[in-house]
């Protein structure tokens, strides 16, 4: 470039020319930045696109510069404490060299090299794994590493941090939710409830501030482990944040169960924790959601457990809530049942009922069902069904079954010594009687002390608990029948039982169920059903009861189609010990009369 000869105006000119190739280079440097971002962009995208890939971006000394989310998981820290970390720090001490090698073979030669190495994972977790590197094409001064799997062990454990609580080892909300939607699978096919319990902690922020995060973690790993142990295998304890958990109880039958549940954490929260040299007492507040009766989705009944969790705290905190106001009123009605429960058996609150069971043809008493009511101080005189269902989730069937038996044997030796009545007294069996162990020495035992014969008592056990439990049944009922005490099948019909499983059990009688009864004689169906059960009883030889006969329409058909027996209050609804004595004398005068003539 030539110049004018006047010096100030050449000199001018080349000061322009500078200036322009200085903006030129800086404009030139801007765009090298933008790039530098477009790309680094580029490479962050890839990374959370690939968020289930352990992906890491080092520099020539193994400093991290980025990485994945699955990478920081892995290591057990956010992905922000890792940037500016010396990778090597996770490599087990043994390897720390072969890593070192490693990077400096990637750098030198720029092409894609492996190496496996041990690594201290989150809790010191140790895992063998593959690591992968290759020059960063954005910038050779950096290098992508990808770790992959070298052992079923590290899959394992990549799944445990995406499915499971850092802190606590419990499932967390990812896994909460899939066991969440299952549990609601299973109760659409079986027909049960399922319980979602809502628990926090109440006042924890105050033992986070005053003692520390570190007892705070110890305080809730601690109050995990209670709650395991307060829950059946198959349930679900899950922590969703913070000092909050969740208590899926699957396969639910009733509200009892949930608040027994739910009484059996508040108790366990409020012993002594002794943590760090410490030692002090909390408490919890615990809501609770049913389904379907407060919703049909995991969204709905995980705000109303929570709903109802606040409402227990508003009442003062360390207590329990049902979302709905019948279910708490049922809840207060079962503490009441449960409170005195253990405290009448020790005393003579109890009393037998029977009511007769009658032949179809005249009428004649063949038969009695023993049950045993309970004389409540607050609240009457209480059915069987009313308690029964505190009494197994308590541990209380066996007892209560023992003071059945013991008052049913002394109403027969009674009746026997006047020849009054000699025949059976069947005795109603439950799912968890049937389950617990002692039953048939309990049994044996107490025929030997009464000195009765077994063959004057009788075991119902339902169609539904012969087939849910059968694996326990068969065994008790052959046990039984050495014993040379009779076994029935009440409420049968409905379904539950195929003919091939009935015909495994040695069954003297069926009872035919009053939801089949009770449509005789106008349904079709029932009336049908009624018709098979009778035929298959007589096929098998067995004598066959009809259950809840109200009407004289009822007895009639049931006697036209062969019935042996009738049972309902048509004849007599079940009566005490003194009611049932005298309908046997008067039963037993009937007979001599119609003999006589």
């Amino acid at each position: 470039m030539s110049y004018p000869a006047d010096p100030a105006i050449a000199s001018l000119l080349n000061e322009l020319h500078l200036q322009r190739l200085e903006m030129e280079q800086r404009n030139r440097q801007i765009s090298t930045i933008q790039r530098r971002l477009e790309e680094s962009e580029e490479r962050f995208a890839d990374i959370y696109e690939n968020a289930q890939i352990c992906y890491f971006i080092l520099n020539k000394e193994g400093v991290i510069h980025e990485v994945s989310a699955s990478g920081a998981l892995l290591l057990g820290m956010q992905s922000e404490q890792l940037i500016g970390e010396e990778f090597s720090r996770w490599v087990a001490k043994e390897d720390v060299d072969d890593f070192l090698a490693h990077l400096g073979r990637v750098f030198e030669n720029g092409s894609k090299t492996s190496v496996e190495l041990n690594m201290r994972c989150l809790n010191g977790h140790k895992c063998h794994v593959i690591l992968e590197s290759t020059i960063d094409e954005f910038d050779h001064d950096l290098c992508k590493s990808v770790l992959f799997e070298a052992t079923n062990t590290y899959r394992e454990h990549i799944y445990y941090l995406a499915h499971y609580d850092v802190l606590t080892a419990l499932p967390n909300r990812v896994l909460f939710q899939d066991r969440f939607a299952q549990a609601l699978a299973s109760a659409d096919r079986k027909g049960d409830m399922v319980a979602l319990l809502f628990l926090d902690l109440d006042r924890f922020k105050s033992i986070n501030d005053s003692l520390g995060h570190i007892v705070g973690d110890e305080l809730l790993k601690s109050v995990a482990r209670r709650l395991v142990r307060c829950t059946r295998k198959f349930d679900t304890v899950a922590r969703l944040s913070g000092d909050e958990f969740v208590i899926i109880l699957s396969s639910i039958a009733n509200s009892d169960f949930i608040s027994i549940v739910a009484e059996n954490v508040l108790e366990s929260i409020k012993a002594p924790f002794h943590i760090e040299g410490h030692v002090f007492s909390i408490s919890a507040s615990i809501g609770a959601s049913v389904y379907p009766n407060d919703g049909d989705d995991m969204q709905t009944l995980l705000r109303n457990a929570d709903s109802a969790m606040y409402h227990a705290k508003k009442l003062g905190r360390g207590n329990f809530q049902f979302y709905t106001d019948e279910m708490n009123a049922r809840v207060l009605e079962s503490l009441a049942i449960e409170n005195n429960l253990k405290k009448a058996l020790g005393t003579n609150g109890f009393e037998m009922y029977y009511q007769p069971q009658v032949e179809a043809g005249s009428g004649r008493i063949i038969g009695l069902e023993g049950m045993l009511y309970w004389h409540h101080p607050e609240f009457g005189l209480l059915e069987p069904d009313a308690f029964m269902q505190v009494a197994e989730d308590r541990g209380l069937i066996l007892d209560i079954l023992s003071l059945t038996l013991n008052k049913a044997a002394d109403q027969l030796d009674e009746w026997r010594k006047t020849g009054l009545y000699t025949a059976s007294v069947a005795i109603r069996m439950s799912a968890t009687q049937i389950r617990r162990h002692g039953l048939i020495g309990a049994v044996s035992q107490l025929l030997r002390n009464a000195g009765m014969d077994p063959g004057l008592f009788e075991f119902e056990i339902t169609e539904r608990d012969l087939a849910h439990e059968s694996d326990a049944a068969l065994p008790i009922s052959n046990e039984l029948r050495k014993m040379e005490v009779k076994l029935s099948v009440a409420n049968f019909g409905i379904g539950y039982c195929s003919l091939s499983s009935l015909r495994a059990f040695p069954v003297s009688k069926l009872k035919i169920g009053k939801s089949i009864v009770a449509d005789l004689p106008g349904n079709p169906d029932s009336a049908a059903i009624a018709d098979a059960i009778i035929s298959l009883a007589k096929s098998l030889g067995l004598v066959v009861i009809a259950e809840g006969v109200e009407s004289m329409d009822q007895w009639e058909f049931l006697k036209s189609r062969g019935c042996h027996g009738i049972q309902g209050r048509f004849f007599s609804a079940a009566v005490d010990a003194a009611g049932i004595t005298t309908i046997l004398r008067e039963n037993r005068s009937v007979q001599q009369d119609q003999e006589l003539r």
